[in-house]
């Protein structure tokens, strides 16, 4: 067998190996984690310096944030050729989570005065910003692939878009009460002490009949959605 024949295709020559992400793409993820990484290592620190108490779980998130941030930097050099996608949605997935769970709830239930806990929320949204940018990007790279894939994404966005619709609105029109703890006081009301009347049972079912739909219209949503991303894969581009 001579050595042509025993040379193995690199990655430019395979075909299943996608290409790297364009280079826009790439550089935004990079200069979004290392912002978000300096960030998290100052929060850090401040979690075991700042407070009159070290705040454990936050300095546990943030330290695990800035292994994301660093990773989204190895990602925007172009350092993973596959998983692109997968990989900013996983560093978006802990940016929000260290912001939910790290900041939200634990730095903020330690902190007194409220020229801290704005100072907090403003730091909350830009994490939360900062995540949402690392996803978008990386669907981005993905959906960039295949022509095709935008027509799935849209009539998934458009079907799913009333049952989103309605979340936020109940979330919006929420004043003193949690959108789940509203949704729930509502049903309760519905099905249980009203549920006699002729009245009730009418709202009772139609509020069934109503979260019913919205559920189907999200699952096909998301199914679109997900198949927008599938697509894009180059055994599903042949032909």
């Amino acid at each position: 067998m001579s050595d042509a024949s025993q040379t193995r295709p690199g990655p430019a020559s395979d075909p299943v190996t996608p290409p790297l992400a364009p280079a826009p793409i790439r550089w935004g993820v990079l200069v979004v984690s290392a912002a978000v990484g300096l960030s998290t290592l100052a929060g850090a620190g401040y979690a075991m310096l700042g407070f009159p108490r070290p705040v454990y779980g936050t300095f546990g998130f943030e330290v695990v944030a800035t292994v994301a941030a660093v990773i989204g930097v190895l990602l925007g050099l172009g350092k993973f050729r596959t998983g692109f996608g997968l990989a900013c949605l996983c560093v978006a997935g802990t940016f929000l989570t260290d912001a939910v769970f790290g900041l939200y709830l634990d730095a903020n239930a330690n902190i007194n005065d409220a020229a801290g806990t704005r100072a907090l929320n403003k730091l909350i949204l830009a994490r939360v910003a900062a995540a949402g940018i690392i996803a978008g990007l990386g669907g981005l790279a993905v959906l960039q692939r295949s022509g095709r894939s935008w027509g799935y994404l849209l009539k998934g966005l458009l079907i799913a878009s009333p049952a989103i619709a309605a979340v936020g609105a109940a979330w919006l029109t929420t004043t003193r009460l949690s959108a789940g703890a509203w949704v729930s006081t509502k049903w309760s009301d519905a099905m249980g002490a009203e549920l006699g009347t002729t009245g009730s049972m009418a709202r009772s079912v139609a509020m069934v009949a109503g979260s019913l739909v919205l559920m189907v219209m999200f699952s096909v949503g998301a199914h679109l959605c997900i198949r927008a991303f599938e697509i894009t894969r180059p055994d599903d581009q042949e032909g």
